[in-house]
């Protein structure tokens, strides 16, 4: 990303699967879908906040390693928002919160341009 914004100096990494888990047990995804009410940016910033909750209530030192993207797809010409989470290699992986489907950024359609975490 060209612009981005680290809030902490420690994180706690995590794998893809363990993610995958905490997913199934997050309710983001619940939440009905309104254009410019609930859409992308909400889904993100809700599941962010989720998730810093879980390692708020598990007496974490530090908080898991997920934050916001936002990017273009150039070939559709949209705009969007949606998480990213750094594993323990230190490989990146995209979250679509409305849909729990985790994929490594670099294998998206996307342009990042923003990242806050």
């Amino acid at each position: 990303p060209s612009s981005s914004m680290v809030l902490d100096t420690r994180y706690y990494a995590i794998e893809p699967v363990d993610m995958q888990k905490i997913l199934s047990w997050d309710l983001t995804n619940s939440y009905v879908y309104k254009v410019e009410g609930f859409d992308c940016d909400e889904y993100g910033v809700v599941l962010m906040a989720n998730i810093m909750r879980l390692s708020y209530r598990c007496n974490y030192d530090y908080r898991i390693a997920i934050g916001i993207i936002t990017g273009d797809d150039l070939s559709k010409k949209i705009s969007h928002l949606m998480n990213f989470f750094i594993d323990p290699e230190n490989k990146v992986w995209c979250i679509e919160p409305q849909e729990d489907a985790i994929i490594q950024c670099e294998n998206t359609n996307y342009v990042f341009t923003n990242a806050i975490m």
